[in-house]
Formats: structure tokens, sequence, C-alpha cells
């Protein structure tokens, strides 16, 4: 037998000298609990060592999640502070967009009234350009050669005639020329039927004449916004010894219209 000591326990179980059972069931079971023991102790060291591991895993995890908390914290305040800024501007937009609506309004109420104003003033200019301006130059010769303006004299544009005035209110004395009583009755201003009757003439004048205006120290006058058309321009005036009396016919175009009045074109003069 090569391995002399495997008859040892033959042996001695055969002459009887060998370990009871209960002693080999001891040995056997001592011989269970120091492996055991054994395995225990490697198995706690593996345990320990993935307890250590899993402890620093831990740890990092937990810096980990302190430092993504922070960063939460960080990541929500700035979401809080863009929250509240987004409100803001949208509330600016908001009164912008109320303010821009309200002056775009404006603007077309603005624009609608230049529109308006613009074609009234176009209208107005039209409607001057088609309208007549009489300017009126008035003065007299004296048979001395001195020439004076006719200054601070009524002058009226009539459609009616002072004839036909004349006629209506006035009848002069045989031999007599009513225009010339005319002349004479503002001049002196006598109270006899000459001053009665140039003053029923003077008011029915006054009272149909289109137009009226008075001469200035130059013998100048201008009669504005006049409807083209046919016209009488009468006037009476006294000049010291002198006088005369104009019943002009005219025809006024759109546009200016220069009349010069003096003894050639005067009804009577003297």
């Amino acid at each position: 037998m090569k391995n002399p000591a495997m008859l040892v326990p033959l042996v001695l179980a055969l002459c009887g000298c060998g370990p009871s059972a209960g002693e080999r069931q001891a040995a056997t079971d001592l011989a269970y609990v120091k492996t055991r023991l054994h395995e225990l102790e490697s198995e706690q060291k593996r345990t320990s060592a993935a307890l250590d591991s899993a402890a620093k895993e831990l740890a990092a995890s937990k810096k980990r999640a302190d430092e993504g908390q922070q960063q939460l914290e960080v990541a929500i305040s700035k979401l809080t502070a863009s929250e509240a800024r987004v409100a803001e501007l949208q509330g600016m937009v908001a009164a912008t967009t109320k303010e821009r609506i309200a002056l775009e309004e404006k603007l077309r109420g603005l624009q609608a009234a230049e529109t308006k104003r613009a074609e009234e003033q176009a209208s107005a200019e039209a409607e001057r350009r088609s309208r007549a301006t009489v300017t009126l130059q008035v003065g007299l010769q004296f048979r001395s050669g001195d020439s004076r303006p006719v200054s601070n004299t009524d002058f009226f544009l009539s459609a009616v005639s002072m004839a036909s005035l004349l006629a209506k209110h006035y009848h002069a004395a045989a031999g007599h020329d009513a225009y010339f009583d005319m002349v004479l009755a503002a001049h002196y201003g006598l109270d006899d039927e000459k001053l009665v009757g140039y003053q029923k003439v003077m008011a029915s004048l006054t009272a149909s004449a289109v137009a009226k205006t008075r001469t200035d120290f130059a013998g100048k006058a201008t009669l504005s916004s006049i409807s083209p058309g046919k016209y009488y321009l009468i006037g009476v005036t006294p000049m010291g010894k002198s006088g005369a009396i104009w019943d002009l016919g005219i025809t006024l175009t759109s546009g200016e219209n220069q009349i010069y009045l003096d003894q050639d074109n005067a009804r009577a003069a003297y």
C-alpha cells in the first residue's frame, strides 16, 4: 500500500483501539465548524469590503446629491427670477400694446383731421381761386390840374344800378339830373327833397349790396371773395367844393380785378 497512514484508522477499528462514534462525530462537527468559520470569515471580509465600497459610494452619491440640491436651488432661484422678469415684461408689453393701440387710434384721428383740413384747404383754395377780388383805386383830377385820392368813402358792389334805385326812390325836378342831385345832397346835406331821396337810395343800396368797402387815405380799397359776374360799382363822394358819383357797370372774373375810378368814368362829377 502506497500510503501506510491510511491503514491506521482501519487497524484501530479492527482492534477496537480507535475513537468512538461520538468522538468521530465531534471531530466531524469540529471540522465543519472550523471550515464554516473560515468560510464566514472570508464572507465577512468580502461583506466588509463591499460595505466599505457601498459606504464610499453612498458618501459620494450624497455629496453629488448635495451638490445637485444646491444646483437645483440655484436653478429654482434663477427660474423664479426669470418667471418674475417674464411677468414684468409681459406687463410692459401689455402696457405698451395698450398705449400703441391708443396712439394708433389717435394717429388715425389726427390723420383723418389732417386729411379733412387739407381737403377743406384745397376746397377753400379752389373756392378762393374761383372767386373774384376787386382792388379799387379812386381819385379825382381837378380843373387846376391837381389830383387827389378819394379817401374815406364807401363803395358798394350791387346787382342793382343806382339808376334803378333812383327811379324807385327819387324823382328829380324838371331839368335836374338825379345823379347830380345825389352828389349835392351828399355834399351839403340840405333838409330838402334831395336829402330825403338820397337817404332812401342809400338805405336801399346798403340793404341790397353784395359787398361794401371803404377807401383808405390813399384812395385804395379791396373787395374779396366775390362771385364772378356782372355788378354795379356805386359810390358818392363830396370833396371840398367838388364831388362825384359812380354807377359803373363791371364784369368780375375769377382772380384779381383792378378797377380805377376817376372823373372820366364817374356818372356825374363837378
